[in-house]
């Protein structure tokens, strides 16, 4: 029971870092890069926000879950107490940034402000 516990808390260790990851290397070179306007961005941006917020905190949340019953199994250490420390000190991340992206960023538009890109009339 030790080990799967332990197993566990390292892949959604490995799950939260690689979503960091991918999110800083390939999310956000990529819309960097679109062509439209900096309010389309903004909102494609808000709306992958959005679903990573989900997603993050989930794992998040079972990383604490999962780092404290590894404590609780295998005995408290120093690693495990600064792996708390640092779960803390991201949750703590997590809440200022949740506040500020809900009330906009940089003067940036609000997502439902963004204008959403219409169909051009053509031949149907």
């Amino acid at each position: 029971m030790s080990a799967a516990i332990h197993t566990l808390h390292v892949v959604l260790a490995g799950v939260w870092l690689g979503s960091v990851v991918f999110t800083m290397a390939v999310v956000s070179p990529a819309l960097k890069k679109m062509k439209s306007s900096e309010a389309e961005r903004v909102g494609v941006r808000s709306t992958i926000g959005e679903q990573y917020a989900r997603v993050g905190t989930a794992n998040l949340i079972l990383l604490l879950v999962f780092a404290l019953f590894d404590g609780l199994l295998r005995g408290f250490g120093a690693v495990l107490y600064a792996e708390y420390a640092l779960l803390a000190a991201v949750f703590g991340l997590v809440v200022v940034h949740g506040g500020s992206s809900a009330r906009g960023w940089r003067g940036w538009p609000r997502p439902s402000a963004a204008p959403r890109a219409q169909k051009k009339p053509g031949p149907s």
